[in-house]
């Protein structure tokens, strides 16, 4: 298929541009070439962040791990890989996080020295576990050992926004476009940032960067939609999170963005449809309960809005990490119940 035609001729590239080099920009880990291989093809599938791209990617990791079963690396791959399917709710956040988590810990046992193992570990540490300590000395411990790796720059920038250190998010955002300026998600995760810093133009901008470099790309696509909605640009906001919608194929995830776009815009008649389309799937993909409060709360239900964080903080929702940060729930700020649950997450 034209995908695997395209990994292809990357792993190709990558190989030529390596051979090139004096010493090589990336170690490859083990002296199985087709290990290795099968590691830049999985990582390629990995960066596309589509379900079915994932999952073939995740096929590239166990044929690695397959090759060479002492291959670190490819076992980061592979957690990765489960911590971004239960990230973008495509599994549940308990079998995802849970799984990513093994699997990063036997990259450590394999190899402690790999910052790719230590960032994965880190990313459910803050996605899961919710153990702040834990996951900043994990990233701090990535950057220590590579600090040319660009995913660990931004995953600890997300981080620092959480914590509401945006003036140190600022300089691990940059440093991530610094190290990797034609990536789509690096421009996703920085215009993220900028989206819960509430600097919502630089984050249009970012974001719309990054859509010329990918213009299909849902996360880019998403990730504007919900920055239109709270820059107060409904019709653009509506629009975006349609295309996220046909670009998943009806993903859960991206169908709450568009039910919160036409609820935000007062558009309720349209809203209702999508809300009971979603109770009514009974398909493996997770439904948030964080995203279901903040179309509550535009709803004007902030009492069941409530109901939905208190379920998201049952089920680990790895989204209700922003419950801080987010500005949707702003509403919410003088709610005794979410306060205290802002309070029990550590956050406040």
């Amino acid at each position: 298929e034209l995908q695997d035609e395209i990994a292809r001729k990357i792993v190709a590239k990558l190989k030529i541009e390596l051979s090139n080099q004096g010493a090589p920009l990336v170690r490859r880990y083990t002296d199985n070439l087709e290990a290795y291989n099968l590691y830049l093809k999985g990582r390629f599938y990995w960066n596309r962040r589509y379900e079915v791209g994932l999952q073939r990617g995740m096929e590239c990791f166990q044929q690695a791990i397959e090759k060479d079963p002492e291959y670190a690396l490819a076992y980061t791959g592979l957690a990765d890989s489960y911590s971004v399917l239960a990230t973008y709710n495509f599994m549940g956040p308990a079998e995802g996080h849970s799984r990513a988590k093994a699997l990063a810990q036997k990259a450590l046992e394999l190899d402690n020295t790999l910052a790719e193992a230590h960032t994965s570990l880190g990313y459910t540490q803050l996605f899961y576990d919710w153990d702040w300590e834990a996951a900043e000395a994990s990233f701090r411990r990535a950057i220590e050992i590579t600090p040319s790796y660009s995913a660990v720059h931004y995953w600890y920038a997300t981080y620092l926004a959480v914590m509401r250190r945006f003036e140190e998010a600022r300089v691990h955002m940059k440093r991530a476009l610094d190290l990797d300026p034609l990536s789509p998600l690096v421009h996703a995760i920085v215009g993220w940032v900028l989206f819960l810093e509430r600097r919502f133009d630089e984050a249009i901008a970012q974001l719309r960067a990054g859509l010329e470099i990918e213009p299909g790309s849902y996360l880019l696509q998403s990730f504007l939609g919900v920055t239109y909605i709270d820059a107060s640009m409904f019709g653009d906001a509506i629009e975006v999170m349609r295309q996220a919608v046909e670009t998943t194929k009806g993903s859960k995830l991206m169908l709450q963005g568009l039910a919160l776009a036409y609820s935000s815009a007062g558009r309720m008649s349209e809203a209702l449809p999508i809300l009971k389309q979603l109770q009514e799937r009974t398909d493996a993909q997770y439904l948030s309960p964080f995203f279901a409060a903040c179309t509550s709360l535009s709803m004007n239900e902030p009492d069941q809005a409530m109901e939905y964080l208190e379920q998201a903080y049952r089920e680990r929702d790895g989204a209700l990490i922003y419950i801080a940060v987010f500005p949707r729930l702003e509403g919410l700020r003088r709610n005794a119940r979410f306060e205290e649950l802002i309070r029990r997450m550590k956050l406040g």
